[in-house]
């Protein structure tokens, strides 16, 4: 934690001479985040495509002097800056804009889930912002999406199209 986007593609570059030949360091990595205890990285189509080569688990990565296993991440990525699929808080086109935080919890606007008033508990209202956009820009689809669901769970209808247009 703590680490560049500019540290971990000089990582790769030089744990991985034959996987980042011919990229540059800079264009290796666009985006680091972490979910969980799993370091998440959005790499370069060559160095993907070079590592996908070799069989998804199979292929190491090394990264500081240790052998690292990887694999394709299958669940979007999503804001908690303004709700969206995606991308996250640091490269949200919203970032400079208060109005248009937005919670990931009960997709109100003007705050962010750390602030939200309705905080998970029993009786707390979850509203999915995606679904509600989609059933708002959708409204003559026959069967709307629920929305009874934070925007980051598993089950939302809204992550699974994301998912299946970004990996098919």
């Amino acid at each position: 934690r703590g680490t560049t986007i500019g540290q971990i593609g000089h990582m790769i570059k030089e744990g991985n001479p034959a996987l980042a030949k011919d990229i540059d360091g800079d264009k290796l990595v666009s985006s680091v985040f972490w979910r969980g205890q799993h370091l998440v990285l959005a790499v370069c189509p060559v160095l993907y495509h070079r590592l996908a080569a070799g069989g998804e688990g199979k292929t190491r990565l090394v990264l500081n002097h240790l052998c690292t296993r990887w694999q394709t991440s299958r669940m979007p990525s999503v804001c908690f800056r303004c709700a969206k699929i995606g991308h996250i808080g640091p490269s949200c086109p919203f970032r400079q804009d208060a109005s248009k935080a937005r919670c990931t919890r009960c997709a109100a606007f003007g705050h962010e889930r750390q602030a939200c008033p309705a905080q998970a508990g029993p009786g707390a209202v979850r509203k999915c912002a995606n679904c509600l956009d989609f059933n708002a820009s959708n409204p003559d689809v026959r069967v709307h999406r629920k929305v009874d669901h934070e925007c980051t769970d598993g089950a939302c209808e809204s992550l699974a199209a994301f998912a299946r247009r970004q990996w098919t």
